[in-house]
C-alpha cells in the first residue's frame, strides 16, 4: 500500500491539511464548524498536542500542530474520524467525508513558523471570503487578537512572544504582520508535492534522519521503506565545527573575537538546527547562564548567513560532513 510519507519525532511542527472527498464541502452549518473545533479541543487534551493556529474553509481546514510527545497520526485519524462519524449522523449520508487521510509538511520553525501561521490566517482572505483576516470567525486569528474569546487548547502565547514582551504591543505587531500577507515563495511551498517546509539545513536533517533518499522528500512512498534514523549529537556538532575552524571544544565556552567567536556562533547555530535542542538547553553545553544569549547569538548568526555567502557556503559544507558522518 502506498501512502504519502509520514515523519515522526518529539517536538515536530506541522502544517495539516484535509480537504473534502471530490471537493465536496466538509462544513455546511455554523453548527458543523462548533464541531469540528470541539473535536480539535478534545484531541489537544487526549493525544498531548499543541495547536498553534487554525482555519475551517467551506471544503477544507488547515491546521498548525506542534507534538511535543509525537503522535500525530493517531490525533488526525481521532480527528477525521469521529468528525466524519457525526457529519454523517447529522446530515444522513455515509461513506468518507475526506480526501484520503491528511496532508501533513514538516515545519521548520526557526525559518517559517511565523510564516505559516500568517498563511494559515490570511485563508480566507486570499479566497476573497473577507478583506480582513480578524472578519472571519472560523480562524484562529481573532482569537489572538482578543485573549478573552479564546478557547483553552489553543495555545497562542508562543507566536505572539515573537512580537515583544508587552501582549498589547504584540498583539498590534502580529495583526500587522499577518494583514502583510504570506510570501509567495511560502504559497508555492504549500502548493508542490513536499514534506518539508524549510531551509536547505533541515531539509537535510530531514533526509538524513529519516529519509535516507531526497527524492522521497518528494513524492509518496511505501510504508515499509520508511527507515527512521538516529538524531545528530551536540557532540559531534562540536567536534566537528571545531576541526574546521582548528580550536579546541574548550574555547567554545569563551566569547573572543575573530575566528574563535565566529566559530562558538557557527557551534550554537548548527547545534540548534541539527538536533533540535532548544536554547536552555544550548546554554548549559555551553555554561551561559541565560537562555536569552543563546537566543540572540542564533539570531546574529542566522541574520549574517543571509548576506555573507562565504561564511554561507562555509556553513552548508560543515553541515554536510556532519550529516554525512551521522551513524545509523
Amino acid at each position: 500500500m502506498v501512502r504519502p510519507l509520514r515523519i515522526e519525532y518529539p517536538g515536530a511542527w506541522y502544517h495539516v491539511m484535509n480537504r473534502g472527498l471530490g471537493r465536496r464541502k466538509t462544513y455546511l452549518t455554523s453548527k458543523d464548524r462548533r464541531q469540528f473545533l470541539s473535536i480539535l479541543g478534545e484531541t489537544v487534551e487526549t493525544f498531548h498536542i499543541e495547536v498553534h493556529a487554525y482555519t475551517l474553509m467551506d471544503n477544507h481546514y488547515h491546521l498548525l500542530i506542534h507534538t511535543p510527545e509525537m503522535g500525530l497520526a493517531r490525533a488526525m485519524r481521532h480527528i477525521n474520524g469521529v468528525y466524519t462519524q457525526k457529519f454523517n449522523k447529522v446530515h444522513r449520508t455515509d461513506g468518507p467525508l475526506f480526501k484520503g487521510r491528511y496532508r501533513a509538511k514538516l515545519v521548520d520553525k526557526d525559518e517559517y513558523l511565523l510564516e505559516v501561521v500568517r498563511y494559515i490566517h490570511m485563508n480566507a482572505v486570499d479566497a476573497g471570503l473577507v478583506r480582513y483576516p480578524g472578519s472571519y470567525v472560523w480562524s484562529s486569528h481573532l482569537a489572538y487578537l482578543q485573549p478573552e474569546q479564546r478557547v483553552k487548547w489553543l495555545t497562542a502565547d508562543e507566536v505572539l512572544g515573537y512580537f515583544g514582551k508587552d501582549r498589547n504591543r504584540a498583539v498590534v505587531a502580529f495583526d500587522k504582520f499577518v494583514r502583510a500577507g504570506a510570501s509567495e515563495t511560502l504559497k508555492d511551498a504549500m502548493q508542490r508535492d513536499t514534506v518539508v517546509i524549510g531551509c536547505d539545513g533541515f531539509r537535510d536533517w530531514v533526509y538524513e534522519n529519516f529519509v535516507g533518499s531526497k527524492k522521497k522528500l518528494d513524492k509518496e512512498i511505501s510504508v515499509k521503506h520508511r527507515h527512521p534514523r538516529p538524531k545528530v549529537k551536540w557532540k559531534d556538532v562540536l567536534s566537528s565545527v571545531a576541526f574546521a575552524y582548528d580550536v579546541s571544544e574548550s574555547e567554545f565556552r569563551s566569547r573572543r573575537p575573530g575566528q574563535r567567536n565566529e566559530a562558538r556562533l557557527m557551534a550554537i547555530y548548527l547545534i540548534r538546527k541539527l538536533t533540535g535542542r532548544v536554547h536552555g538547553e544550548i546554554a548549559k553545553i555551553f555554561g551561559v547562564e541565560s537562555e536569552y544569549t543563546i537566543a540572540k547569538a542564533f539570531e546574529r548568526f542566522k541574520t549574517r548567513l543571509k548576506w555573507d555567502r562565504e561564511l554561507k557556503d562555509k556553513t552548508d559544507v560543515i553541515c554536510r560532513n556532519i550529516l554525512y558522518n551521522v551513524k545509523t
